[in-house]
């Protein structure tokens, strides 16, 4: 468990080793669901960006963080064909930690 930024929330660090795969596209699943179940409502996704993502994780094989984002950024383009597919209108993707003190780099 560790903190989520300097709240008193907790959450579970996720492990990241090797590569990256798309086996589902949750998002586009739980978005068309939410389109048949509620067809008069107007719905936006909300997904954590790939930056943030690999802040909050454990990157366990000696890979630079640079090339874990790069392997990562294939998958993310994948995710948001896919949500564009389903006639999403509105994408947001949440960058938390650029929020904090990051290098140039």
């Amino acid at each position: 468990m560790k903190k989520w930024f300097d709240s008193n929330y907790h959450y579970i660090m996720p492990e990241v080793e090797g590569g990256f795969a798309l086996t589902e596209n949750r998002l586009t699943e739980l978005y068309r669901w939410a389109g048949r179940k509620f067809p008069k409502q107007k719905f936006h996704l909300v997904l954590i960006g790939p930056f943030t993502f690999l802040k909050l994780a454990r990157i366990k094989n000696n890979q630079s963080f640079e090339e874990t984002l790069a392997l990562l950024a294939p998958v993310y383009q994948k995710i948001v064909a896919g949500i564009a597919q389903t006639g999403c209108e509105w994408l947001q993707l949440d960058e938390p930690a650029l929020c904090t003190d990051v290098t140039e780099a």
